[in-house]
Formats: structure tokens, sequence, C-alpha cells
């Protein structure tokens, strides 16, 4: 008989919970809550001779908590205009980049992994490992 702490289901769905749980907290600090995001109002920044991507996310959204590779693929799906071929990590100097929308980021983000979690809860997965799974698992005395 496995314990509960040893079940990969409630593993995955507890950390699926404190994972949306983080977010949620996260999504409202004090600079996204005191600003109210109209949908119909889009953000824009213009380039600077010189700035590379990160350096522009970093000035677009520096309270993001969300991943720097989340918010640079964002970037440019959003804006492929501003960027010469092939290279994404410096944006042409003087091209006007809309910045994403972060709640819908965060949404993207998050949502597959919870539903991930309920699913693998739901099914049961985890409870019938193998014996080669059970292998790799860590035994404590």
């Amino acid at each position: 008989m496995t314990h509960r702490c040893f079940d990969r289901s409630a593993r995955t769905a507890s950390a699926a919970l404190i994972l949306f749980t983080l977010a949620m907290a996260c999504c409202a600090p004090r600079a996204w809550a005191a600003e109210p995001a109209p949908s119909s109002t889009v953000r824009t920044y213009t380039v600077h001779r010189g700035e590379t991507l990160d350096r522009v996310i970093q000035k677009a959204v520096p309270d993001s908590p969300l991943k720097v590779e989340i918010l640079r693929k964002a970037f440019v799906d959003l804006n492929p205009q501003a960027f010469a071929s092939g290279n994404t990590t410096r944006p042409r100097a003087g091209a006007v980049l809309q910045i994403p929308d972060h709640v819908q980021l965060l949404r993207a983000s998050i949502l597959p992994v919870l539903e991930g979690a309920e699913a693998a809860s739901v099914s049961g997965e985890g409870k019938n490992a193998s014996a080669s799974e059970r292998r790799s698992w860590v035994r404590f005395p």
C-alpha cells in the first residue's frame, strides 16, 4: 500500500492547485491591480536604438510573474514585422511593439496545466505503475 504522498495523481493535483494559487496571487500585485486594463486599449512600446527584446520586456512588463521565455514568444508572435529575419533577440529600432495582454498569457500558460492535472486525477494515472516505472521512484527508509 502506498502512502498518499507518493501517489502521483495526488501530487500532480496538489502541485497544480499550488501553481494556480500562486499565479492568481501574482497576477494582482500592486502595479497590475492599480491600473485597470480595458480590453479595447492596446498598449505599445517604441523600440530605441540598441535595445534588446529582454530590455523591452523589462521596461514594458517589469512586475510580471511569467517566465521571460513566455513573454519573449508572446512579443515575437504578436509583432513579427518588428524583427529581422531569424533574429528575435533584437527588434528593429523605431518599431512600435504591441505589448501582449498579460491576463491572457497567464490564462494560456496556467489552464493547460490545470486541465492536465484534473484529467490525471480523474483517470487515476499513476496508481497502477509498472515495475520499470517504480524502479525510478525515490525510496525512503
